[in-house]
């Protein structure tokens, strides 16, 4: 069986597991599937908070190269390459993984996967950021690097970076825009600071709605469960924390404990905040 323990550094500097109380099976089934969903929303985000670390890291490498005194523009341009081709990976993963996972739990004609296909599509045809990094990335998988001229210019603020690329070498040595309709588009070069800027505030935004509309229905659920857990150890002790003792040893002299553990602040381990986990 399994057991709610507390478990907590007494003042003597002891290690203590206090058993709260033994589950049974139907409360232990109903901890697995809470524990299970939780997973499951983690497992979903976690692609979205890599492609935030990715874009956080691009825009710090291109303040620190603002703030060089003396830039060595060969590594600055293999950092850019190495920036823009982790960004626009764990993007296009983001949907890819997010697309067959979708499909995985509810079903490739399910109103979830077909709301979500519409929405990237809609993404597509309004949102030329959007439809640009989607082509952009098959670009730079296939056929060359991301920076295609990255220069540092002052103005009154200080130096600045700019990183963009030719529309005429993109058609030159790409004829894959089908989403983005490059050829015909008004620019004569393309800003890529500014392009992945926009790109990311949407993929950010609209990507964490759609996971929180398809997996957190049941997040308040998750979210008071696991805090219930934490308070009946707090009424044990003020330092303890909430554990799950899923084996014991078979004397207490002898053996190891199997502890599993319960998140202290769900909404905080995903990512989020009460004012957006209530959008």
């Amino acid at each position: 069986m399994a057991y709610l323990t507390a478990v907590f550094t007494a003042s003597d500097k002891s290690y203590n597991v206090h058993c709260i109380r033994e589950f049974t099976p139907e409360q232990f089934a109903d901890h697995e599937r809470v524990l299970a969903d939780f997973v499951r929303l983690r497992q979903r985000f976690s692609l979205l908070h890599i492609v935030e670390l990715n874009f956080a890291a691009l825009m710090s490498f291109i303040h620190e190269l603002e703030s060089s005194q003396n830039p060595d523009k060969n590594r600055a341009l293999v950092q850019a390459n190495r920036h823009f081709m982790n960004y626009l990976s764990s993007s296009y993963a983001l949907w890819q993984h997010l697309r067959t996972s979708l499909i995985r739990d509810f079903g490739r004609r399910s109103e979830q996967v077909l709301r979500f296909m519409k929405y990237i599509q809609l993404l597509e045809d309004n949102r030329f950021e959007y439809a640009f990094c989607q082509d952009f990335r098959n670009f730079v998988q296939h056929c060359g690097f991301p920076v295609g001229g990255m220069n540092l210019r002052h103005d009154r603020a200080g130096r600045v970076a700019t990183v963009k690329y030719s529309k005429a070498a993109l058609l030159t040595e790409y004829n894959g825009w089908e989403k983005s309709h490059l050829r015909g588009r008004p620019e004569t070069d393309f800003d890529l600071l500014a392009i992945i800027k926009q790109h990311n505030r949407m993929v950010i935004q609209g990507f964490s709605v759609v996971i929180q509309a398809v997996y957190a229905s049941n997040l308040d659920r998750i979210e008071s469960y696991f805090l219930s857990l934490h308070k009946e150890a707090k009424r044990v002790h003020e330092n303890a924390v909430a554990k799950v003792v899923l084996a014991l040893p078979s004397s207490p002299e002898e053996g190891t404990i199997t502890f599993e553990d319960i998140p202290a602040n769900p909404l905080a381990e995903l990512g989020l905040s009460r004012k957006h986990a209530k959008s």
